[in-house]
C-alpha cells in the first residue's frame, strides 16, 4: 500500500453484493453507536411519521444491500435470501403478509423520493401550497457553517417493489449528516 491513502478496501467483503457500497468506519466504538443510534432513529420516525407504518420493518445489513447498477446482474437467489428469507406467514385470507425490509443508502440514485412537508392549513388555493422540504425537528443536526441551508432535508427514499407493494426501502443518508451527527454535544442528540 502506498503512503498516499485516502480509502481503504474492507478486509471482512465476504457477504458484500455490491462494488458500489463504500464502507464506513469510525476509530471508536462510541462514534459507531453514535452514528447507528442515530440511523435507526430517523428510519423509526421515517417509518412511522412518514409513511405511517406502525408495524416493525426489518433492517437488512448495509453491506448486503445493492445498488441499480447491481440489480439486473444478482442471482435470483440474493433476493430470496436477503428480501424473501422469512415469507410464510399467511393472513386470513390466505395472502402472504409482507415482512417489510430496508437499509441505507448512500446512492442518491436508489432514493428518488423526495418527501416535502404541506401546512395542515393548506385550502388547496395553489397559492398558498408553499412545500418545506427541510426538517427542522429538534435533535437533528444543525449546519452552523452552512448559513444558506441550515437544515437537513427530509429524508429521501425509494423502493423496490412487487406488484405494487413495497417490499424494501432504502432510506438516503449522507456522510455529511452523520459527521454532523457525531458532532453535536450529547445533550442536543436525539
Amino acid at each position: 500500500m502506498s503512503d498516499f491513502s485516502i480509502f481503504g478496501i474492507h478486509e471482512n467483503n465476504r457477504g458484500v453484493y455490491s462494488s458500489y457500497i463504500p464502507f464506513i468506519s469510525f476509530a471508536t466504538q462510541e462514534h459507531k453507536g453514535i452514528a447507528e443510534s442515530y440511523v435507526i432513529r430517523e428510519a423509526d420516525v421515517f417509518f412511522k411519521s412518514i409513511l405511517k407504518i406502525e408495524d416493525s420493518v426489518q433492517l437488512v445489513p448495509y453491506l448486503e444491500t445493492i445498488t441499480l447498477k447491481d440489480f439486473n446482474q444478482v442471482e435470483m437467489e440474493y433476493f430470496y435470501n436477503t428480501l424473501f428469507f422469512d415469507l410464510g406467514e399467511r393472513d386470513i385470507n390466505g395472502r402472504l403478509i409482507n415482512k417489510l425490509k430496508w437499509s441505507v443508502a448512500f446512492d442518491e440514485e436508489m432514493t428518488p423520493i423526495q418527501v416535502a412537508y404541506l401546512s395542515p392549513s393548506f385550502s388547496g388555493n395553489s397559492g398558498e401550497a408553499r412545500l418545506s422540504y427541510s426538517d427542522r425537528r429538534e435533535g437533528r443536526p444543525y449546519f452552523s457553517y452552512r448559513p444558506q441551508k441550515l437544515f437537513l432535508d427530509y429524508r429521501k427514499y425509494g423502493f423496490i417493489s412487487v406488484n405494487g407493494e413495497p417490499v424494501f426501502y432504502y432510506l438516503h443518508f449522507t456522510l455529511q449528516e452523520i459527521l454532523d451527527t457525531l458532532k453535536q454535544p450529547s445533550e442536543n442528540r436525539f
